[in-house]
């Protein structure tokens, strides 16, 4: 499934041409993204009865995207992206202390939640000035996903992977700053899910014009 993503992307990016018009052009970025999830690893299993055993879970986790678009006028721009959404883990583990009697943490059971994603979008911008502009995006996201959790089974617990991979809508809004004709930078909140996992996300991108 990455491969058929990856390849995805690059058979897009030649449908948009480049144009000359101050308001079309194509555009390419990078963005930095703050993935929070909504993840439950220990379905069904109370979290003091690990005890002596302690429970911890990450429920977000940084990423990138990288992407291309079209802007068609000021008002109407496409886009896709190839992105690698930030990671989510649990761990189980006792404390204990090493050779030279310094407290550590030695792990029993652990699992994480990591995604592969690729997305077209339907980006709307509104200028307020010449510089600052507002944007609001909808689109398809389509994900590879890998998810980890912990199981009850008879007097035990064992870890269950599952890889899965599925089409969600994806909606967001943000702000935008033009530099100069060629550079912009925007931040954007997005909210989709992943393997039936409600995500939300900070993203804060930079474009280049060419």
């Amino acid at each position: 499934m990455k491969l058929k993503l990856t390849t995805a992307a690059l058979c897009l990016m030649p449908l948009l041409s480049h144009a000359n018009s101050n308001n079309e052009f194509s555009y390419f970025g990078l963005a930095l993204q703050n993935n929070n999830y909504d993840i439950n690893f220990i379905p069904s299993i109370e979290q003091d009865s690990f005890a002596p055993l302690n429970y911890s879970d990450e429920q977000s986790g940084k990423g990138f995207r990288g992407f291309y678009g079209y802007q068609f006028n000021q008002f109407f721009a496409v886009e896709v992206g190839l992105g690698l959404p930030g990671e989510a883990n649990f761990n189980i583990y006792r404390d204990t202390v090493n050779n030279k009697n310094e407290p550590t943490k030695e792990t029993v059971y652990e699992g994480d939640f990591k995604t592969l994603s690729f997305d077209t979008r339907i980006i709307a911008t509104y200028p307020i000035t010449g510089s600052f502009f507002l944007r609001a995006h909808a689109g398809a996201y389509v994900w590879d996903n890998d998810f980890s959790y912990l199981q009850e089974s008879a007097e035990s617990y064992s870890v269950v992977e599952k890889s899965d991979t599925g089409v969600s809508l994806l909606t967001g809004f943000g702000v935008g700053y033009g530099f100069n004709d060629n550079v912009a930078a925007t931040i954007d909140y997005e909210k989709t899910d992943i393997a039936d996992i409600s995500t939300q996300t900070i993203v804060a991108s930079l474009v280049f014009r060419f």
